[in-house]
């Protein structure tokens, strides 16, 4: 009678909050598929600074894999709007959402492309803008944004970046009678 007790409070708990599982010894992890099964825990994510080999930074998820989870990975790496950071990741990241986000914000991601392929092609929302309004030299997040969504390359990726082109999609609308 203990047991159900207990268990129909778990269930109370859950209906309560809105929760589809909870972990009795730590209420954050999560039942998550790994390459044995399934566990109760987290996906860890961690940026490693390059030079010292020394972990900068981390972020625990609940989700198993590593899908968007690249640039809350290396959102904290970019000091303000100083330089432009750049990181490295396995495939495991190809989320061209993700990978875009990075890119407006001043982050170089360098994921490991599909099998078969040496790039990526990225499409970003076109936004008009005014040549006066660009500033290409700058690394201010803003200012990224605004010059890839307007299909110009700021100076801070020009190594990086081969090409930029705005692609016209018109929508026809047929009218006649019935």
């Amino acid at each position: 009678m203990e047991r159900l007790a207990r268990y129909e409070s778990y269930r109370d708990h859950m209906e309560a909050n809105g929760l589809a599982q909870i972990s009795v010894t730590d209420p954050d992890s999560r039942l998550m598929k790994s390459k044995n099964g399934f566990i109760v825990g987290y996906n860890v994510q961690t940026s490693v600074d390059s030079e010292t080999h020394m972990i900068d930074d981390y972020n625990l998820t609940n989700n198993a894999t590593d899908h968007g989870q690249l640039y809350p990975t290396l959102k904290d790496q970019r000091d303000g709007e100083g330089a432009i950071v750049e990181g490295i990741a396995d495939k495991g990241y190809q989320v061209e959402a993700d990978m875009i986000k990075c890119l407006e914000k001043g982050i170089i991601p360098h994921v490991a492309p599909e099998d078969g392929k040496d790039r990526y092609e990225l499409e970003f929302p076109h936004e008009e803008t005014l040549d006066t309004e660009l500033r290409k030299d700058s690394t201010r997040s803003d200012d990224l944004k605004k010059c890839l969504r307007a299909g110009e390359i700021p100076e801070a990726y020009k190594d990086v970046i081969e090409k930029s082109e705005v692609v016209e999609i018109r929508k026809w609308v047929k009218i006649g009678k019935k």
